[in-house]
């Protein structure tokens, strides 16, 4: 299997891999942020730190709905690998409510 690739390109979207060297940015932007990222990202808490940003840079995954084709699709270009499912109640029109997680480890 070839490595994922270091980005994306989706018209004007561009994705990029985490790099180490951005630890120290995303550490400062997650502590200047965390009742704007909280609700969106349960790993943005109070006392996060530059050793945080490390284990996400290195760990990260993607949590989607089955039916999202198009997360999967980004996922799997980029290298991810499906872990786990989980079932919940669909919360809109068109999910399925079974949510496939997805992660890549550098």
């Amino acid at each position: 299997m070839e490595p994922p690739p270091e980005s994306v390109e989706a018209g004007e979207l561009v994705l990029k891999r985490w790099q180490p060297e951005w630890t120290d940015d995303v550490t400062a932007a997650v502590i200047e942020s965390p009742p704007e990222l909280k609700p969106f990202l349960p790993w943005a808490q109070d006392g996060y730190d530059a050793e945080d940003s490390r284990a996400f840079i290195d760990r990260a995954a993607i949590r989607h709905d089955a039916a999202n084709t198009a997360s999967a699709a980004v996922a799997l270009k980029a290298g991810f690998t499906e872990v786990e499912r989980l079932e919940r109640a669909p919360e809109a029109p068109g999910e399925t409510g079974t949510d496939i997680i997805r992660e890549r480890t550098t």
